[in-house]
């Protein structure tokens, strides 16, 4: 009787077990699903830059709450220049006029700024902690997308129900 008892338990134990393993293994496959954007329910997120939608190769993402965004594309249509700095895997965004600049690296949350304050040539480094770190997918580099345009100087909102991302120049805003 005691060896049908402690069988049937075992047996019991085994299958709770597995059940849980496997309701984990879902849950975790179903997180990393969605943090990577190939979620079936979410429409695609769109941006929008001074009033016109700006079509990239690879869409935006919302990763653990944070909008991404092609940082070539979107920093390119802002009057920016980018420069990829492969060994590191650096992404360097040139500000207008030149001088200033922010480096990024792909998974870290260490941004770096250098800005150039006015004529007289005066330059300061500032390294701050980014809540989202730069990511790569399918080549492209995707940054959390109000740190950068806000660094740059743009306004950002965020209409939830178009799912887009509105960014405003200096020029436009005033």
């Amino acid at each position: 009787m005691k060896k049908v008892v402690f069988q049937l338990f075992f047996i019991i134990l085994i299958t709770a077990v597995t059940t849980v393993l496997l309701s984990a293994a879902a849950i975790v496959a179903t997180g990393v699903v969605e943090a990577h954007g190939a979620s079936a329910q979410a429409p695609e997120v769109s941006i929008n830059v001074d009033g016109k939608e700006l079509i990239t190769d690879v869409p935006p993402q919302i990763i653990n709450g944070r909008t991404l965004i092609p940082v070539r594309a979107v920093s390119e249509a802002i009057g920016c220049e980018v420069e990829w700095v492969s060994e590191g895997q650096l992404v360097v965004v040139h500000l207008p006029g030149g001088g200033s600049k922010l480096t990024l690296q792909i998974n870290n949350t260490t941004a770096r700024a250098v800005i150039e304050s006015g004529g007289d040539g005066a330059i300061a480094e500032v390294s701050t902690e980014i809540d989202s770190p730069p990511i790569l997918v399918d080549g492209r580099t995707l940054v959390p997308i109000r740190f950068v345009a806000e660094f740059i100087g743009f306004e950002v909102d965020w209409d939830a129900a178009s799912r887009t991302v509105l960014l405003y120049s200096p020029l436009y805003s005033s």
